[in-house]
């Protein structure tokens, strides 16, 4: 597994990492206020996993769509 090689810039101008982490954040409270008002626990919590594998799927260097490595 390699980070796509400009990952730093990635982390700080993509759109879809922010987006992603800020779905995580509202699910997890969304979530939290859910457990803290009725004791159950939210299938948002899910949506929250989702989110955090994107988000750093965003910054995984797929060989089929980056092309191929060359020995960075």
């Amino acid at each position: 597994m390699k980070l796509v090689p400009n990952w730093k810039r990635v982390l700080w101008h993509s759109w879809s990492f922010h987006i992603n982490l800020f779905v995580a954040f509202a699910s997890a409270v969304e979530a939290g206020i859910t457990y803290w008002v009725d004791g159950r626990v939210s299938a948002s919590l899910a949506v929250m996993a989702a989110s955090l594998v994107a988000s750093v799927a965003r910054v995984i260097k797929q060989e089929t769509v980056s092309g191929p490595s060359d020995g960075e």
